[in-house]
């Protein structure tokens, strides 16, 4: 029985009706997708204030590591100062000792004055002699009494230094340490937090994975049903004018698409298991005899330009300013493309992908 009268508008037909099945299967999934991309931004986000307090850590790590080390030379200085005041105690002690033996001998034996030598002379050279005597003992005492003020002087400044150096360094030393914890304490917080999202995005994506193998799955089981049922089309070939509203530019593109569902994204493949954005346009258009060029940029410049309007299944779509990504448009607002590293070729959301930057039809 001859339905459509031509078999250009059967297999254009055919085309659209799988196209649309396709599409509407995965509409649950990509609705998921601007979720994902949220949580791989509050990702980046939160790295980059984990690589910043990182980077803070490593300052105050060091500010407190130097405010340890000169704790450490200033109780160093002190130990060395302590026994130096040890030294001068002792000293002190001994200076004590003879002002207290001589002020102890003229208090037995009475003051001895110029008089005194004067009166118990006996010559003129024992004289002289008596009055050396009586001058030496003055300025023994003299310096005796001058060294104790002295060494009680050096003590008490070497006290005060010491309580000063031992306050600031402590204070100094607990401020940075003080500091360290609280930004070790934020650190462990945005990594804790950052690993929870991390384990979000790979149970995501390991869904993501899943969906795409049940998509694949599906199109080659749709597949094998539409080419059993068209098995015996035949007649003319020629189109009866028009491609009509929504039926596919590149509707073999679109079936090429959904065949690499699953495929891992790698930077620079072009296929035909692995791909990377413009690797895998590329590829797909490769199969229906179109050359394009490995690059999303030079990608855009090939072909016919399409408002967002008039889009159909197989046109290209393009994003980012300047131009660093393209997908396939399957129609339903859906695109099917291979986003990023660590992912996997799906179907996205062109609204979901967001920074849209036209379309074209090669």
């Amino acid at each position: 029985m001859y339905i459509y009268g031509k078999a250009g508008l059967l297999r254009s037909a055919a085309i659209t009706i799988l196209v649309t099945v396709l599409v509407a299967a995965p509409v649950i999934g990509v609705q998921a997708e601007p979720s994902v991309d949220t949580k791989r931004e509050q990702a980046k986000q939160i790295q980059s204030q984990v690589s910043a307090l990182d980077e803070k850590l490593e300052i105050a790590v060091e500010e407190y590591n130097k405010a340890s080390d000169e704790l450490a030379m200033t109780q160093e200085q002190l130990e060395v100062t302590r026994e130096k005041l040890g030294k001068a105690r002792k000293r002190l002690a001994t200076r004590q000792f003879l002002l207290n033996r001589r002020a102890k001998s003229i208090y037995l034996h009475g003051k001895i004055n110029f008089l005194e030598v004067v009166l118990a002379t006996q010559s003129f050279d024992d004289f002289l002699t008596r009055l050396d005597l009586v001058k030496r003992i003055g300025e023994s005492d003299a310096r005796i009494v001058g060294s104790v003020k002295a060494a009680k002087r050096v003590l008490d400044t070497r006290k005060r230094l010491l309580a000063a150096q031992q306050a600031k360094q402590r204070r100094i030393t607990a401020e940075r340490e003080k500091k360290k914890s609280s930004i070790e304490g934020t650190l462990a917080k945005r990594k804790q937090m950052l690993s929870g999202i991390k384990d979000e995005i790979a149970a995501y994506e390991r869904q993501e994975r899943e969906r795409a193998r049940r998509q694949r799955a599906r199109y080659l089981a749709l597949q094998r049903q539409r080419e059993s049922s068209s098995g015996g089309g035949g007649g003319d070939s020629t189109d009866d004018g028009g491609s009509g509203a929504g039926v596919p530019a590149h509707g073999n593109v679109v079936s090429y698409a959904y065949s690499r569902l699953g495929c891992p994204y790698v930077w620079g493949a072009s296929g035909p298991n692995s791909f990377d954005c413009s690797g895998l346009t590329m590829w797909c258009y490769s199969q229906v005899g179109i050359s394009l060029p490995h690059s999303s940029a030079a990608q855009y410049g090939c072909g016919t330009h399409i408002s967002r309007d008039n889009l159909q299944p197989g046109d290209l779509v393009f994003f980012g300013n300047p131009i660093h990504h393209v997908g396939i448009y399957v129609g339903g607002g859906n695109m099917i493309h291979a986003p990023r590293t660590g992912d996997v070729v799906k179907v996205s959301s062109v609204d979901g992908h967001g920074n849209y930057a036209g379309a074209t039809r090669p």
